[in-house]
């Protein structure tokens, strides 16, 4: 018989070869065929295997791995990270770079391995582990009058979570938990450097500091490498011949100084006031009236007033920064300033906060001076200033522990401007003392150079300070006109110190400054009487 054009034993022959075929894997009975395995390499016992595996971070990205070869037979080696063979290398090799391009995590542990392979087999694995770290490196420091500098580089300084700046101490080593501030940590200008300074107000003349970049992770803080610095030569004072004033009739408490000293070879004129607030008659006061006035129209408003100068920053009808008045705040806040609007400046469109020098006296009389920010529309008074250095990387808003801890000061009186001439006795900065892109180190308000800056040492000043005792001096100079050339700010800072001054800060200068004296505006007028936002000065109580 056919079926479909073959016979009966054709059908049944294929039938019994697809069963014979498919036996195998429809019937337990039957064994499955497995893949011969490639036989473990035979560990072999020698007494020249690799020794002293030392792992080093590079970087974010690269650990080298460095070992012993004792062994004249090997044929090579073969290199394991986390259980993984990953690279073989040829014999008589004795160090090795493994780089993982997403970057070891800063914290966590990482294990390797080097075997030694010879012509048997391989050499029992050769381990170490190593915890991931930042790596920061200095690059340069320098160490001038007024302040230390340091250039360093945190590898994968944008890590979130991760914090870092410079640590410093006079007695032992630095560390966190001696005296630190955070760096600056925005828009980095040159890759992973970052250019910190730690001014004169957070040091001592004659003492040699220990200085350490830090970087801290998940509370685990790394260091740098220790740098050794010390402080040049600290600024001096200036101390003119003073003729007391006894033209006006002033309370004993108030006295009235006047010079006509040259300075540093320069026609030059001055006064200033000393007061003693503890006397109990008199007190010190800002003026802040909602429109501009001339010093002497604000001191004729009340019958009070003995003794009256300039005060703050204005632009317009604005309060360039704060005063407070009998309690009362007002004006514009500290924030950020850009400092160029020239296109071809390389420092075009940056914008940098700062903190500016502030004096006042608490519902005491007891005065003080602090660097002064803005937070959440307040002022925020610090010990120490926000170190901005132009063309460098920029700090992150000022906060309640940036640039320091803040201080708690609730002055009944007082007013900001800058820059602050003397802290704790020295002259917080230096013209000559700048950055490798030419800009001044200590010029941390960014201030103009119409105010910072030597070409500006023609113009009338105003200064206010205070002595160890507790006395306040408040400070004029006529400029620009013959008789009196004026001074820079440098020049005032030295002047101040020169009095006496612990502290002391600049007050609006140039054709705002000018003193009312007992019905008198004893300076110079040439360009007429200028009216301003702010005074402050002595009144009867």
């Amino acid at each position: 018989m056919y079926i479909c054009g073959m016979r009966n034993t054709t059908i049944i022959t294929i039938f019994c070869l697809l069963a014979i075929a498919c036996k195998g894997k429809d019937n337990p009975d039957t064994p499955i065929p497995t893949p011969t395995p490639e036989p473990e390499p035979e560990i072999v016992t020698d007494t020249n295997a690799p020794t002293n595996l030392v792992l080093t971070q590079l970087s974010s990205t690269s650990i080298s791995l460095e070992w012993e070869d004792n062994s004249a037979s090997e044929q090579g080696y073969t290199i394991w990270f986390s259980g993984n063979r990953v690279d073989s290398l040829a014999a008589n090799t004795t160090s090795y770079t493994y780089t993982l391009e997403s970057g070891f995590a800063t914290g966590v542990t990482y294990f390797f391995g080097v075997k030694a392979a010879f012509e048997s087999g391989e050499s029992e694995m050769l381990d170490a582990s190593i915890k991931a770290t930042p790596i920061i490196k200095i690059e340069e420091s320098m160490a001038n009058d007024v302040c230390f500098a340091v250039r360093y580089s945190v590898d994968n300084h944008t890590k979130s979570g991760l914090e870092f700046g410079l640590c410093w101490s006079a007695d032992g080593e630095a560390s966190i938990d001696s005296k630190h501030e955070k760096g600056p940590a925005k828009n980095f200008r040159r890759g992973d450097s970052v250019f910190q300074v730690i001014p004169n107000s957070s040091l001592e003349y004659g003492k040699e500091y220990s200085v350490k970049p830090y970087a801290t992770y998940n509370s685990i803080t790394y260091y740098g490498e220790e740098l050794k610095l010390k402080l040049g030569t600290e600024p001096s004072a200036i101390k003119l011949s003073w003729n007391k004033v006894t033209t006006y009739s002033l309370p004993s408490s108030i006295e009235l100084y006047e010079t006509t000293s040259k300075l540093n070879g320069d026609a030059f004129h001055a006064w200033y006031a000393i007061a003693d607030l503890s006397a109990g008659d008199i007190t010190l006061k800002v003026n802040a009236p909602t429109s501009l006035a001339t010093i002497d129209d604000q001191a004729a408003a009340d019958a009070n007033c003995i003794l009256l100068t300039n005060a703050g920053y204005f632009w317009n009808n604005d309060i360039v920064g704060y005063a407070v008045s009998d309690g009362t705040v007002s004006g514009w806040g500290v924030s950020a300033y850009t400092m160029s609007s020239s296109t071809s400046d390389s420092d075009y469109g940056s914008s940098y906060y700062a903190t500016r020098g502030a004096f006042g006296v608490d519902s005491n009389g007891t005065p003080q001076a602090y660097w002064v920010a803005s937070l959440n529309g307040s002022p925020i008074y610090y010990a120490d200033p926000l170190a901005s250095v132009r063309g460098e990387a920029l700090y992150a808003a000022p906060s309640a522990v940036l640039p320091s801890t803040k201080v708690d000061w609730s002055p009944l009186n007082a007013v900001s401007a800058g820059p602050m001439l003397v802290y704790d006795g020295k002259v917080g900065f230096n013209f000559d003392t700048k950055s490798s892109d030419g800009f001044m180190l200590s010029n941390y308000e960014m201030l103009a150079s119409d105010i910072f800056g030597a070409s500006s040492n023609t113009a009338d000043r105003t200064a206010i300070g205070y002595t160890e005792d507790g006395k306040i001096i408040l400070f004029i100079c006529d400029g620009r006109i013959s008789d009196s050339q004026g001074c820079s700010v440098y020049e005032e800072a030295q002047i101040m110190k020169g009095l006496g001054c612990v502290k002391a800060v600049n007050l609006d200068g140039g054709g705002s400054t000018g003193m009312w004296v007992k019905g008198s505006h004893i300076n110079d007028l040439t360009g007429g009487n200028r009216k301003v936002h702010t005074t402050i000065g002595f009144y009867s109580k």
